[in-house]
């Protein structure tokens, strides 16, 4: 039975295609729509939430988020009217940022991020390239969870020339 759930959002074009989450951060990054679209996307997140809760699942459901969503107040305050200040159902969603995104976050962005953080939500570092961070305080951040891609779990984690063992 599954214990977590990774939610991705597609946008589907006029013409039947559709653009999956990388493709339209790049599109949509810098122009001002991003945190808006990745507040839609925790909206759906919350939406997929209920209704799986209303089924008796437990466990976490996941949204990716870019970081430069964090960059704007506004999405912070979009995220606590969607949760309507339910800090159970907030503790059940998980914000995932990359690693590349959570060393680059800015004091206004982390301000933001302490914010989301107090209205429950957790939050999660994915595409983790090497272990070079504090991880202790990203933990007291609200960082709960690390999202290792199945080779780094099956096969290790190169730094450098050598190989972190996937059994540490």
């Amino acid at each position: 039975r599954a214990h977590h759930y990774e939610v991705s959002v597609r946008i589907r074009l006029p013409d039947g295609e559709s653009l999956d989450n990388a493709a339209f951060i790049s599109a949509t990054r810098g122009t001002g729509l991003l945190p808006l679209l990745e507040a839609v996307k925790v909206s759906s997140t919350k939406r997929l939430a209920v209704q799986m809760i209303r089924r008796g699942r437990s466990g976490e459901f996941f949204a990716n988020v870019d970081g430069e969503a964090l960059s704007e107040e506004q999405f912070g305050a979009d995220v606590e009217t969607i949760t309507g200040g339910d800090q159970v159902l907030a503790a059940r969603l998980v914000l995932a940022f990359s690693q590349a995104d959570v060393r680059s976050l800015t004091p206004a962005q982390l301000r933001t991020m302490d914010a989301i953080a107090s209205l429950g939500f957790r939050f999660s570092m994915e595409a983790i390239t090497d272990l070079d961070m504090d991880f202790e305080a990203l933990a007291a951040r609200g960082f709960k969870f690390a999202q290792l891609d199945a080779e780094v779990v099956l096969s290790g984690l190169p730094i450098g020339a050598h190989l972190v063992p996937s059994t540490d």
